[in-house]
C-alpha cells in the first residue's frame, strides 16, 4: 500500500513539475511569439516604411476594426506610424482588366505626399511596367504628374483610382491635407466629362491640343477618335 502511495506521489510531483515548466516556458516565449506575429503582420508596412518604430491600427477590414469614416471597399488597412513618420495604407482593387485583385501598399508623409510604393500582387495579362508604381512617389492628392499607361489603361486606371481612395480616406479623416490642382490639370481632367466622345470606354481622353489665335480662347483640343 505504501509503495502504491509513493508511486502516486511521484506521478503527482512529476505532473506539478511538468506544469510548472510549461508555465515558465510559455511565460518566457509569449513575448517572443507575440513579437514574431507582429513582425509578420507589419512586414508589408516595413517594406514601404523601413525606418518605422511601431504602428497603430486605424482601420483593418479583416479584424473589423476602425476609427475612420468614409473608407472605400478598396482599402484593406490603414496604419499610423507611432513616431510621427506618417501613414501606411494597404489596398486591393479588382477594377483591372482581369478583375483579379491588384494589391499594393502606399506610404504617406504627414504632409500628404506618397513616399514609397510596394506592389504585392499584379495578376494582369498586360504589364504596366515595374516603374509605373514608382511614378507615384512624390505625389500629393492632386497627382498632377501621374498619367495612365497607353495600352494598359484598365490596370493603370485601377491603380490610380485605388490610390485616389487612399488619399481620400486620409483627407476625409483630417490626417493629411489635400493637394491643390492647377488650372491645366482641372481642364484636362474635365475633358472626358464635358466631351464624352473624346474619351475611351475607360475614361481616357484621346485628343491633341491645337493652337488658338484669339485672346478670348484659352486652349483648343481636337478629338483623335473622330468625336
Amino acid at each position: 500500500m505504501e509503495n502504491k502511495s509513493n508511486g502516486i506521489l511521484k506521478i503527482s510531483a512529476l505532473l506539478v513539475v511538468s506544469i510548472a515548466i510549461m508555465f515558465v516556458v510559455n511565460l518566457l516565449c509569449a513575448p517572443i511569439i507575440e513579437k514574431n506575429n507582429a513582425s509578420s503582420k507589419f512586414e508589408p508596412l516595413l517594406q514601404v516604411m523601413p525606418e518605422a518604430k511601431d504602428f497603430e491600427v486605424l482601420y483593418d477590414v479583416a479584424e473589423g476594426q476602425s476609427t475612420l469614416t468614409d473608407v472605400s471597399d478598396k482599402i484593406v488597412a490603414v496604419y499610423k506610424e507611432t513616431s510621427g513618420l506618417g501613414y501606411v495604407v494597404l489596398l486591393s482593387t479588382t477594377e483591372g482588366f482581369t478583375h483579379d485583385p491588384i494589391t499594393f501598399t502606399l506610404a504617406f508623409s504627414n504632409e500628404g505626399v506618397i513616399t514609397n510604393v510596394a506592389l504585392t500582387s499584379y495578376p494582369e495579362s498586360r504589364d504596366f511596367g515595374k516603374d509605373y508604381p514608382a511614378s507615384y512617389i512624390g505625389s500629393d492628392s492632386a497627382m498632377a504628374n501621374v498619367s495612365l499607361v497607353a495600352g494598359v489603361t484598365y490596370s493603370s486606371s485601377a491603380f490610380k483610382n485605388a490610390t485616389s481612395d487612399a488619399f481620400n480616406v486620409l483627407i476625409a479623416n483630417d490626417l493629411i491635407k489635400a493637394g491643390q490642382k492647377g488650372a491645366d490639370q482641372i481642364l484636362t481632367e474635365l475633358l472626358p466629362t464635358v466631351f464624352g466622345s473624346m474619351a475611351t470606354p475607360t475614361g481616357v481622353s484621346q485628343y491633341e491640343e491645337f493652337e488658338v489665335s484669339t485672346s478670348t480662347l484659352y486652349k483648343g483640343f481636337k478629338a483623335l477618335n473622330d468625336g
